[in-house]
């Protein structure tokens, strides 16, 4: 994932979903907080984000809303407490 020194209030990731976990802690520094994550196709391609989805489960300050809509879409709202550790 290329370097980028904004920060942004809203992320569509639809790409190689094994890179997702690697990508997280940079995905999170670039989310501001009150910012959404938008993973595509999420119950099309559950079994391949089975870790990144319990990544996100185990980072503090992360929601996130499964919407069956097409292939679903994974929302994950970044709250203001959220934090890597």
């Amino acid at each position: 994932m290329p370097t980028c020194a904004s920060t942004f209030d809203f992320i569509l990731l639809d790409a190689d979903r094994a890179q997702y976990v690697g990508w997280w802690p940079q995905l999170f520094s670039l989310l501001k907080h009150g910012g959404l994550l938008v993973v595509d196709n999420a119950l099309s391609h559950q079994d391949e984000l089975k870790s990144f989805a319990a990544l996100l489960a185990s980072t503090p300050g992360i929601e996130t809303v499964l919407v069956p809509i097409g292939k679903s879409e994974l929302l994950v709202w970044k709250g203001s407490a959220a934090k890597i550790e």
